[in-house]
């Protein structure tokens, strides 16, 4: 027999998979659950928000730890190949949930080009994208500003700028198209967060994870294949490319990581050198993206 739900309740929030050492996990899960109850006793998500944006985004970089394996290439484009497919069989369908799907395709993809932790990503706000003065063809689409940057032991959330790339310029003409095309047809489109749910609302990290796992699963992917692998993916491919650990410590905000620990702190000169040089490349750089 079903359990009924009584007014001011809220259903219970599980974590698939999740152990009792996962700490990032079972925080958001914790996070979203109160997040859950207090909508149900009508609060405004302009209360609970602040709230929530308070505490500390997905408690540092313990879901930078061995086990969050960067994905294959072929993972990375099979992945994003069919998230792309769900939106396109969504629409061809007739179905509800083209824009959802979509939100869904493009947090994914910010995840990877960014370089985000799940935390920072789903706290994301539209004034948070900004230009950076070297790319002005990009417009406000040049940077994104975490202010909810992972942090360490229950410390305040830090922040940092991490700078949009000429290696992943799909990201920004597909953040273009979500900011000024397709979230404006969402309600709650005065609300400041970027992703924003169907009942106006902020997006969990605990929904991030069940559309990943779903996607992951209808692939027949590894399980052990998470949204932090996205963010390893992309430390990776920076370093593969043959950007300085400085500066890929800079974008990722590490203090002190197993890829990164032996290069010094990152200074203005890497800041304004790297994305420069890639820049050179740009004009080769291969059409399209994920």
């Amino acid at each position: 027999m079903r359990r009924q739900e009584l007014p001011g309740t809220a259903p219970p929030v599980l974590v698939g998979g999740a152990r009792p050492d996962d700490r990032p996990t079972v925080f958001e899960a914790k996070l979203d659950g109160w997040a859950s109850q207090q909508r149900s006793r009508q609060l405004r998500s302009t209360t609970i928000d602040p709230r929530e944006r308070s505490t500390p985004a997905g408690l540092g970089e313990a879901e930078d730890g061995p086990d969050r394996r960067p994905m294959s290439r072929h993972e990375l484009q099979a992945f994003f190949d069919h998230a792309d497919g769900r939106v396109q069989r969504t629409v061809d369908g007739g179905r509800k949930g083209a824009m959802a799907a979509l939100r869904d395709t493009m947090m994914f993809k910010v995840m990877y080009a960014y370089g985000l932790r799940r935390g920072e990503v789903v706290r994301l706000d539209v004034p948070d994208l900004r230009p950076d003065p070297r790319v002005p063809q990009w417009g406000r689409y040049g940077s994104l500003h975490v202010r909810h940057a992972g942090s360490a032991g229950g410390s305040p959330p830090g922040e940092r700028v991490v700078l949009s790339l000429p290696e992943f310029d799909w990201a920004v003409e597909g953040l273009r198209q979500w900011v000024e095309l397709a979230r404006p047809r969402m309600r709650g489109e005065a609300y400041p967060a970027l992703w924003l749910t169907e009942r106006a609302s902020r997006v969990t990290g605990s929904y991030l994870d069940r559309r990943f796992a779903e996607l992951r699963d209808e692939l027949g992917f590894a399980k052990d294949l998470v949204p932090e692998c996205l963010r390893q993916s992309y430390i990776a491919h920076l370093i593969d490319v043959g950007c300085p650990e400085p500066f890929v410590r800079a974008q990722v905000g590490h203090a002190v990581s197993s890829a990164t620990a032996a290069a010094p702190p990152a200074g203005d000169g890497f800041r304004n050198a790297v994305p420069a040089r890639m820049s050179d490349r740009a004009g080769a750089h291969r059409e399209g993206g994920p």
